[in-house]
């Protein structure tokens, strides 16, 4: 839930400032990733997109949970897709291409993890894809580059 108020407040603000866009509230069983292995999902994740309204070129933010024995793990990948996922799953087939495998963003045990070093996780993200979405589009890129 942090994430997606997160992505709301972050989403206002670049509306206010710029034409990207910010969406929030999937999932990553939409797309065809695979998780990290041997690592269990416990069934939280998240994604987000960076995108331009007048683009379908788009990256995806994703979070999963997972757990490796007694130590749960919080990991991050980042996506660029084509097209922006609808409310009930992806719009298109066309697989995600990753930019940026699965990371680490937080360890932690029992109920005392830090969720605000992955808010402030996910805001860096999202501003190091603007520039990376702009260059995209400006060069006319495609979703595998």
């Amino acid at each position: 839930m942090m994430l997606f108020q997160k992505g709301q407040e972050l989403a206002r603000q670049l509306s206010q400032s710029s034409r990207f866009g910010v969406t929030s509230g999937g999932q990553s069983q939409q797309y065809p990733l695979t998780f990290p292995k041997g690592i269990d999902p416990i069934g939280v994740d998240s994604v987000s997109s960076v995108a331009l309204p007048e683009h379908d070129l788009n990256y995806q933010i994703h979070y999963w949970a997972g757990a490796e024995g007694l130590e749960g793990h919080i990991y991050r990948c980042v996506c660029r897709g084509a097209k922006r996922p609808g409310i009930f799953g992806p719009r298109t087939k066309e697989a995600s291409f990753i930019v940026e495998p699965w990371e680490i963003v937080l360890r932690f045990s029992g109920a005392g993890a830090d969720l605000g070093v992955v808010a402030e996780d996910f805001e860096y993200s999202i501003a190091r894809m603007l520039p990376r979405l702009a260059e995209d589009v400006c060069s006319g890129a495609n979703v595998q580059k």
